[in-house]
């Protein structure tokens, strides 16, 4: 069913994946009062990651062909719910990044995660055991991957770039997340304030963290990774 008023709130949640992105919106969509999609904006996710009417009301094509009316189309569709929102990250339709960010009736939250080493070897890990997200604790510890260097650098590049890009492109509020400060810590009381919502001490996100603090430990090349980041001032990444 499509709605032709809009939600007392619509946000956008800007960050990379591997930030805690996915605990937040496990979170988020536990409250009663908000209708939370996922990588609303990437094309082939759209039967997995869009949520309730608009399953039915949109489509892949639309989120393909015409990704800014889709984005705003989306925040029509909810389904009675005061709060709706969704993530998108670096490369989700990049012209529709301009639209949504720029746009002062949209509630923006940047969740970033500061250990880019802890969030480059989880893609690496999830993408060679293909455990993105689970509710259950997996056995990941013998899962090891291959440091190298010029790719973690274009990493590092990536992802600069792209915070700065969404930092400066932003108006209207704008509530800014670190990973270990908020998502570790499961401080995630300022979001709520944010969106303004109430009686969310029930909610909860069921999403289990699926790797040590030893980050060094994720790699078989354990003595380049410590080498590079004692090169690049950053030792401290070796652990989270």
């Amino acid at each position: 069913m499509t709605f032709t008023e809009l939600p007392e709130t619509k946000f956008v949640l800007f960050s990379v994946p591997r930030s805690g992105t996915s605990y937040l919106i496990t979170l988020l969509r536990s409250h009663e009062d908000v209708l939370c999609h996922g990588e609303a904006l990437l094309p082939r996710h759209f039967d997995n990651h869009i949520k309730g009417s608009a399953q039915i009301v949109l489509s892949q094509e639309e989120c393909e062909n015409d990704p800014i009316t889709f984005a705003n189309r989306l925040f029509k569709i909810h389904d009675s719910h005061k709060v709706v929102g969704y993530k998108v990250f670096e490369g989700h339709s990049p012209s529709a990044h301009p639209s949504l960010a720029e746009n002062a009736d949209i509630k923006k939250i940047i969740l970033q995660r500061d250990n880019a080493l802890a969030s480059y070897s989880s893609r690496l890990v999830a993408a060679k055991s293909g455990v993105w997200n689970s509710s259950k604790k997996m056995d990941l510890d013998d899962v090891k991957v291959t440091f190298k260097e010029d790719a973690f650098e274009n990493y590092l590049n990536t992802i600069d770039a792209y915070f700065a890009r969404i930092r400066e492109m932003c108006k209207g509020d704008v509530l800014e997340l670190r990973y270990a400060e908020n998502i570790l810590q499961q401080n995630t009381d300022p979001v709520f304030d944010f969106l303004g919502l109430e009686n969310f001490e029930s909610a909860t996100s069921g999403l289990k963290k699926q790797l040590s603090a030893d980050v060094l430990d994720r790699f078989e090349n354990t003595a380049d990774v410590q080498r590079f980041l004692d090169k690049i001032g950053h030792p401290e990444w070796a652990t989270e």
